[in-house]
């Protein structure tokens, strides 16, 4: 399991921040994901989650399945 936030997440996946964090809650939902810690910026404004998730996923479409690889 790897630390991330939604932020990091469509960088390194080179996605808008509303697909990843659609791609989180997938995960949450599916069991796969939970939130680990808030993390602060060092600035104003409200911290962000930083979430568990594993390293590699599987998505099967046909039976509507998602799990860890």
């Amino acid at each position: 399991m790897i630390k991330m936030t939604c932020r990091q997440l469509a960088r390194c996946l080179d996605i808008d921040y509303l697909q990843a964090s659609s791609i989180i809650k997938l995960l949450i939902k599916s069991g796969l994901s939970c939130k680990s810690e808030k993390v602060s910026s060092g600035g104003r404004g409200r911290p962000s989650i930083s979430y568990e998730i594993p390293e590699k996923i599987e998505i099967n479409f046909l039976k509507g399945k998602v799990k860890e690889d």
